[in-house]
């Protein structure tokens, strides 16, 4: 898929172990509006298993290996968090990370705001992370 969601982050793994590559005409980060595109017959697409209703008119299919998203925060572009903010999210950040190693079924997503937070507040486990993790980047 084009551009990078996190949903596309988790699903691209997939497609790459069945040796297939989409071919992506649009997309979008929007999921309701994906939903309507798909309603209205114009492509298919991966959604969150929320958005399957039974009674909406479309067909779903289930990937052998679940996808599995834990959480999400969502903010006003600008935001300037807390200090305590700040520390919130890094403790959010340490536990879904530490409860996905060991488990290949999920799959943690680094972006520029977690990783940012992470050299923040523990530039060790960082460093670590860097040697490590090839989904941490840097």
């Amino acid at each position: 898929p084009r551009g990078s969601t996190a949903l596309t982050d988790l699903i691209q793994p997939l497609f790459a172990k069945a040796n297939f590559q989409p071919q992506v005409a649009f997309s979008t980060p929007n999921i309701v509006t994906e939903v309507r595109l798909i309603q209205e017959g114009m492509g298919i697409g991966v959604l969150p298993s929320f958005y399957a209703t039974p009674d909406d008119g479309m067909l779903y299919y289930r990937f052998k290996d679940p996808v599995y998203f834990m959480a999400r925060v969502f903010y006003r572009p600008g935001y300037q968090f807390s200090k305590a903010e700040r520390f919130f999210l890094y403790l959010m950040v340490l536990f879904l990370y530490q409860d996905q190693v060991g488990n290949d079924r999920i799959t943690f997503c680094w972006c520029d705001f977690t990783r940012e937070l992470v050299e923040e507040y523990d530039p060790t486990w960082a460093q670590e992370l860097r040697r490590e993790d090839p989904g941490y980047g840097h």
